[in-house]
């Protein structure tokens, strides 16, 4: 992980959780992804709490073992965007997942060398 930054997209709290498709894709050693978090039960703002609690964004191969955490700690509601060095992982399809207190979100991503 190369460091979790909060978006600069304004002060809009999302109402959903979010993973965009990592970027570039596919990529070869190096990648950024985006998410999105929403505060639980949609309280964020005036007043309400805007800590969307434990999250997770991990690595799995193909045959589900993960090989990597690119995120794990308590963030609160808001945009991120995070770096990924793949440089440990070989060529191939993985799935990168996000999970929270909202749920849980997977997507393929592809590893070129």
């Amino acid at each position: 992980m190369t460091g979790v930054e909060e978006g600069a997209r304004g002060s809009v709290i999302p109402q959903e959780m979010h993973l965009d498709q990592n970027y570039p894709n596919p990529f070869n050693g190096r990648t950024v992804f985006r998410f999105q978090l929403a505060a639980p039960g949609g309280r964020a703002g005036a007043g309400g709490d805007d800590d969307a609690g434990r999250v997770t964004l991990k690595i799995y191969d193909v045959l589900g073992r993960e090989v990597g955490t690119v995120v794990d700690e308590s963030l609160r509601s808001g945009s991120y965007e995070v770096g990924f060095d793949a440089g440990a992982l070989s060529s191939g399809v993985c799935y990168a997942s996000l999970q929270s207190s909202a749920g849980r979100q997977t997507m393929p991503i592809i590893l070129v060398r």
